[in-house]
């Protein structure tokens, strides 16, 4: 891991960030509280970016490159898009990381401490916590959908390869 820029040494890619999906949701006040908040990371490939089973209030944005997502050492699925978010689901439940991330290739990550929030006067931290709520609602609706139709997908295979066992049982 090698970190590129923090904070304030990240203004100057502001603009870049506004055209992130995740970010653009925030106005340029609550941008500028994430960027102080952040950090640009390099990681190589094979290196661990989040382990399963540890505590953290980073969120991940990948900015560049391809990570793969572990859950009992089972790959769960590849991250490729710019912009593409992980790590906020223990920043949600502050609960352990249910999942493990690891680079694949040279990979590039706004690292997001998300802490920054509990600093906000209580008004303004209620409204971050709306964005980011309303922004993580959207993940979680588009993970639950691809995780349906796998399992809708599964399920088809599992019932055909039970009907082959059972013509293989009755041929027998």
């Amino acid at each position: 891991m090698i970190v590129f820029k923090r904070g304030v040494e990240l203004i100057n890619l502001a603009e870049t960030f506004k055209r992130i999906p995740f970010l653009e949701y925030f106005n340029d006040y609550y941008l500028s509280k994430i960027i102080d908040s952040s950090q640009m990371v390099r990681y190589d490939p094979g290196e661990t970016i989040l382990a399963e089973g540890t505590l953290g209030s980073e969120l991940y944005i990948l900015f560049d490159g391809k990570v793969r997502i572990h859950k009992d050492q089972q790959l769960i699925t590849t991250l490729t898009r710019i912009g593409d978010i992980f790590g906020e689901m223990a920043m949600l439940d502050h609960q352990v990381r249910t999942a493990s991330v690891v680079a694949e290739t040279p990979t590039w990550c706004l690292v997001v401490d998300v802490s920054f929030i509990n600093q906000l006067p209580a008004e303004e931290r209620n409204t971050c916590y709306a964005v980011l709520y309303s922004f993580f609602s959207r993940i979680v609706t588009e993970r639950l959908m691809a995780t349906t139709e796998e399992l809708a997908r599964v399920r088809l295979e599992l019932t055909a390869v039970r009907k082959e066992l059972a013509a293989l049982k009755q041929a027998s």
